[in-house]
């Protein structure tokens, strides 16, 4: 099902939809059938980078998962600072969007900033969502860096 009819049907469910919209700007990824968005947040002077999956996606996991950025030179495997993932899914909509943290850490800011990065792999449990970066620009205005 493609992902801008379902999200072009609002009357199924006013919660998601009110979600949907909600999402920053564009996606700076995407997969076959997701959309993949970031945002940067601080807590307790640490910086992370939210990553937003929205997609018919049905997930849940209480061990975290596996990001692999993936450039033309290089690769940086991290792990999520998130451990409890869930999707907030809508049956109605066959929607739902999942939430996952990553430390904004040096590693990960070079990688942005420096590297071509052409697709990002997440791994949760045994299933691998591949994303195809789309928009490094948008990725690199979020962390706040400036060519």
């Amino acid at each position: 099902m493609e992902i801008e009819k379902i999200i072009n049907n609002r009357d199924l469910d006013i919660t998601m939809s009110e979600k949907i919209d909600q999402l920053d700007g564009d996606p700076f990824a995407l997969s076959d059938d997701a959309q993949l968005f970031a945002e940067i947040f601080v807590m307790d002077e640490f910086k992370f980078l939210r990553f937003k999956i929205l997609g018919p996606l049905k997930i849940e996991s209480l061990e975290g998962c596996q990001l692999l950025f993936v450039g033309d030179e290089a690769e940086l495997e991290m792990e999520s600072d998130s451990i409890e993932i869930k999707t907030d899914y809508s049956r109605k909509m066959k929607i739902g969007i999942t939430e996952l943290d990553v430390d904004l850490d040096e590693g990960l800011v070079d990688m942005i900033e420096k590297k071509n990065i052409s697709s990002l792999q997440i791994a949760i449990k045994k299933s691998k969502l591949n994303f195809r970066i789309t928009n490094q620009k948008l990725l690199q205005t979020i962390i706040n860096i400036e060519e």
